[in-house]
């Protein structure tokens, strides 16, 4: 295996640019210190399926570069420096540390000035193997196909080819573009229309993924790497989609929806962008070809683009209904995805004449050949909108309430709760979490949501409190699983009422620390009341979860009825560790501090026991690991203490 260390500058990554051999490279170790820099190798060198080591300098990164793309740490002074472990399917920052790229819905550019045309403002290169082939229809309309291609250009990070149809454009379009090198460009002799375009380019590509992409849009960074995680993420999907959103950054289109007589609604059109119920990823009726993924050999297998509908519409949604009929595939929509797309400039908006009119014809033939799949589709008139794009997401929605976001690589609680979330959803549940802090903590929130669960929250970007949120969406919950008393307080009774079952998380009993710290103490800590409230709390549930055997017993024991209490315990999956037991010294303890009793726990842990194993083993060191480090905690570090 071959390793390759390059401090990043300018130049290594110009030299890069032109001399990367994917064959010659296992995987590559940088060393980044400089925004700029690191956006541009993130931009040029995360190739599908090689492994990246990025070091990072943390202290050097600053809000106000680049301005489309902000890097924003709010610890940047308590990192000198982060370890990234980047891979393909982690591409963007924020997957592993908390450091991220700043959510900016799009940034729409001006379209190119096709007098100022540069060549060299256009980098593409010609991949023997490429992933993925994108393929842009265009006819006329020259400096928005130029745009699209910029934002190709300067977004990529994949190996792809770009092939361009041009359906005997009229102005300029094949003179400017058969100048840049890398795309392929193919020049009807006759004009074909969207259709049969998109057929004739398939037959000439080489990716293992088709793009169909529209030549009036203009994608976002990570807009194609987002799609390809779909197929990683989810292995029955079929097709994969992106959120569509106008030049005025408003929502367009966040998955499509089918009625029972064949019309479509684009889910959350003109809706804000940051709404919670548009940012997770979800199976859905169909995707817009202005920009959906699928594999090239599912495409083939279909026999490509049905030419019923030639020259244009419905296309795309009848290739979805495909998809999901004939190969039992899904259709997903991700939010993360994001392409601005100036609708109507291709074929225009007046559904009476020109291509558009096709729309109104294709309808009836979509009808025809989908008539008995639509019979089982929502209809328009007085639809529940939650339900019927949440259809396909399980078989029964699960809420989940907690204090926040679970910060599963920082504490074994919230490590249980992200576990739990994992095997609702692969058992095919449809999964809602609200956080009682009601915020958006990243990356913890962009993960559930890429899982497909539906995450509230109110933020300075999108203000509806959670609670108003959740009313939206209460007729279509079917049991809740409520985490700690004080949520069960809060929660249990209006749920209760909208006759929703709920599940008692206990986490742990809360009186017995009470009781026990009270008989330490001394200090009067109201353990009868706290345990009349928990018990009350415990029989006004449907069911009950303790996370030991001992609790279950305990709550058996003040007669809680025994069949209502499951045990579910933390969860800490084993991964195999290189290291034997002989081979490894020293002691972990590990916590979040800001819990008392964890706090409590090394305290004692450093003054009362390990004096007592030093006598015995004056070498063994101890590190403390954990977030939330407070005072007290700090000041255990020494020679044999690591905090």
């Amino acid at each position: 295996m071959k390793e390759w260390l390059y401090r990043a500058n300018e130049k290594v990554v110009k030299r890069l640019n032109t001399s990367y051999d994917e064959s010659d490279h296992d995987y590559l170790i940088f060393w980044i210190s400089r925004p700029s820099v690191l956006l541009e190798f993130l931009k040029r060198f995360i190739f599908l399926f090689l492994k990246i080591f990025i070091e990072a300098k943390a202290e050097n990164f600053v809000e106000t570069e680049p301005v489309d793309s902000k890097i924003v740490d709010s610890n940047v002074n308590e990192k000198p420096g982060i370890y990234i472990s980047q891979g393909f399917f982690n591409f963007l920052l924020y997957r592993k540390t908390k450091l991220y790229i700043e959510e900016i819905p799009a940034v729409y550019k001006p379209l190119y000035n096709v007098d100022n045309f540069n060549k060299a403002d256009f980098v593409f290169y010609d991949h023997p193997k490429p992933v993925v082939s994108i393929i842009i229809p265009v006819y006329n309309q020259l400096a928005h196909t130029l745009s699209c291609l910029k934002t190709i250009s300067d977004n990529n990070t994949v190996n792809i080819e770009v092939i361009v149809v041009n359906d005997c454009s009229t102005d300029s379009t094949q003179l400017i573009l058969q100048e840049i090198s890398g795309i392929k460009l193919i020049n009807n002799s006759t004009n074909l229309g969207f259709l049969e375009n998109c057929n004739l380019a398939v037959k000439e590509s080489n990716g293992e993924f088709i793009c169909f992409l529209n030549n009036d849009t203009q994608v976002q960074i990570g807009w194609l790497e987002y799609l390809l995680k779909v197929f990683h993420d989810f292995p029955d999907a079929g097709g994969a989609g992106s959120m569509l959103i106008y030049p005025d950054l408003s929502l367009q289109e966040a998955g499509g929806l089918i009625w029972k007589d064949a019309t479509g609604m684009n889910v959350g059109k003109f809706q804000d962008v940051y709404n919670p119920l548009y940012r997770f990823v979800r199976p859905v009726d169909y995707c817009s070809g202005a920009s959906l993924l699928v594999r090239k050999e599912d495409f083939i297998k279909l026999g490509l683009f049905d030419p019923i509908f030639k020259p244009a519409y419905y296309e795309d949604t009848d290739l979805c209904f495909s998809l999901r009929s004939v190969l039992n595939k899904k259709i997903y929509y991700h939010p993360f995805s994001i392409v601005i797309h100036d609708e109507g400039l291709s074929s225009g908006t007046d559904l009476n004449q020109g291509v558009k009119h096709n729309q109104v014809l294709n309808h009836t033939k979509f009808k025809e050949k989908w008539q008995s799949v639509l019979e089982n589709h929502p209809i328009s008139e007085g639809h529940d909108l939650y339900k019927s794009i949440t259809r396909f997401c399980g078989i029964k929605t699960v809420l989940v309430i907690d204090s926040y976001v679970p910060l599963y690589d920082k504490e074994s609680g919230s490590n249980r709760i992200f576990c739990l979330l994992k095997i609702f959803k692969s058992l095919n549940y449809h999964v809602i979490f609200l956080p009682d802090d009601q915020q958006k903590e990243s990356p913890y929130a962009e993960t559930l949501q890429e899982m497909g669960i539906d995450v509230l929250y109110c933020i300075d970007k999108f203000q509806i409190p959670v609670i108003t949120q959740l009313e939206q969406r209460i007729k279509d919950i079917d049991v809740a699983w409520i985490c700690r008393p004080e949520l069960n307080k809060k929660y249990g009774t209006f749920l209760k009422e909208a006759g929703i079952k709920t599940i008692y998380d206990t986490v742990d009993l809360h009186f017995i620390r009470l009781e026990r710290e009270e008989k330490i103490t001394g200090i009067n800590k109201k353990w009868k009341k706290v345990k009349e409230t928990e018990m009350l709390l415990c029989k006004k549930a449907d069911k009950i979860i303790a996370i030991t055997e001992s609790d279950r017993n305990t709550l058996i024991s003040n007669k809680i009825e025994p069949h209502k209490i499951f045990t579910v315990p933390n969860v800490h999956i084993y991964k195999n560790v290189e290291r034997t037991f002989e081979e490894r010294s020293g002691l972990l303890f590990i916590g979040s501090y800001v819990h008392t009793p964890n706090e409590d726990a090394v305290v004692w842990l450093c003054n009362e026991i390990m004096p007592l194993v030093w006598k015995e083993l004056p070498f063994l060191k101890v590190t403390l690991l954990g977030s939330g480090v407070t005072e007290k905690v700090k000041s255990l570090e020494s020679e044999r203490v690591l905090v």
